[in-house]
C-alpha cells in the first residue's frame, strides 16, 4: 500500500482545499477527521505488511508525526538518500519569511546555537497563541493562520534539530544576501537515528552506489 503527503488528498471539510491546509487542532477540531482522506490512507498504509512512500515523506512521517517501525527497510534509488536527508536537516532562514512571522533574523556575528535557542522559544509561543485564537477567526483568516502555523511547525522542527546537533566544526553556515543556509558537512552520523531507526534489516538498491557514497553514509564497505 502506498501513502503520499497531505497535499495529494482532497479535504472533506473545505471544498477545493487539500489536506495540507488542514485546520484540525485541539481548539478547532475537524468534524471530518475520522473520515479524512489523508488520515484513512495513512492508517491503511501503515497497517499493511508492505508500505511504500518516497524518501522525503518517510523522513517527515517517521521523525515528526508517527512512530514508524519496520522489520525490513528497503530504500530504492539509494544514491538519492544523502540528498534527501541533507534537505531534511538543512535550515534555510530568509529575511522575508522571518519578517512575515515577526521573528528575528540572525545578526552578523551572532552565534547560531544561541540564536536558534531563542528563536525556537519565540516561534513556539507565537504558534501556540495563534492556535488559541483560531476559533475567533473567519474561514478565510483561519486558512491563512493555518498556513502560518504549519510554517511555524516546520521552523520549530528545524531549530530543535540545530539546538540538539549544531557544532561549528561539523556544520556550515552559508550567509547570502537575503537568506542563511545552515547544514551539516556530512550526514553519515544522522543515518542511524533518522533513517535506519529500529529496522532489523536495511536494503539499499541502486545502480550507482559509489565508494564515496558508502563513506558518506557511514556504511561498512
Amino acid at each position: 500500500k502506498s501513502i503520499k503527503g497531505r497535499g495529494n488528498y482532497d479535504c472533506l471539510n473545505i471544498s477545493g482545499n487539500k489536506c495540507d491546509k488542514c485546520g484540525n487542532t485541539p481548539s478547532t477540531p475537524c468534524k471530518q477527521a475520522g473520515r479524512c482522506n489523508y488520515n484513512v490512507a495513512k492508517s491503511k498504509a501503515l497497517n499493511t505488511p508492505v508500505c511504500v512512500m518516497n524518501n522525503t515523506y518517510y523522513l517527515y512521517l517517521s521523525n515528526y508525526t508517527e512512530d514508524v517501525w519496520c522489520e525490513t527497510l528497503i530504500i530504492d534509488e539509494a544514491h538519492l538518500i544523502e540528498h534527501s536527508l541533507m534537505s531534511f536537516i538543512e535550515t534555510i532562514i530568509t529575511k522575508r519569511e522571518m519578517a512575515r512571522l515577526n521573528l528575528p533574523y540572525p545578526k552578523k556575528g551572532e552565534k547560531i546555537n544561541i540564536y536558534s535557542t531563542e528563536t525556537l522559544r519565540k516561534a513556539k509561543f507565537k504558534r501556540d497563541m495563534l492556535i488559541i485564537k483560531l476559533k475567533s477567526f473567519s474561514k478565510l483568516d483561519r486558512e491563512i493562520a493555518m498556513n502560518d502555523i504549519n510554517t511555524y511547525n516546520s521552523l520549530i522542527n528545524k531549530f530543535e534539530f540545530i539546538v540538539e546537533h549544531f557544532t561549528p566544526e561539523k556544520w556550515v553556515i552559508d550567509r547570502q544576501y537575503d537568506k542563511i543556509i545552515i547544514k551539516p558537512i556530512k550526514v553519515n552520523e544522522y543515518i542511524g537515528k533518522y533513517v535506519v531507526k529500529d529496522a532489523h534489516k536495511v536494503i539499499l538498491m541502486s545502480a550507482t552506489i559509489t565508494p564515496a557514497l558508502i563513506d558518506t553514509l557511514g556504511l561498512d564497505k
